[in-house]
């Protein structure tokens, strides 16, 4: 699996960043899914393969595209 973009924010207005740490149960930390005190099983990390985004018509930026921010906020 090939990572191409991860994007953090602290509310719905997230941006793409150069790198991450991520913490096993909790999440990615600055990003407003990171759980402290801990994450149930699918609140910390969403993974959404690139074809998916193309599909509905949110490709990389560099393509000319619409962010998914720009898209979903």
């Amino acid at each position: 699996m090939k990572v191409e973009e991860i994007n953090i924010g602290p509310t719905h207005a997230i941006a793409p960043v150069e790198h991450v740490s991520a913490v096993a149960g909790k999440g990615l930390k600055g990003d407003r899914h990171f759980h402290e005190e801990g994450a149930e099983p699918g609140e910390a990390l969403t993974l959404i393969e690139a074809e998916v985004l193309e599909d509905v018509g949110l490709q990389e930026r560099s393509r000319g595209a619409r962010s998914w921010c720009e898209a979903f906020s």
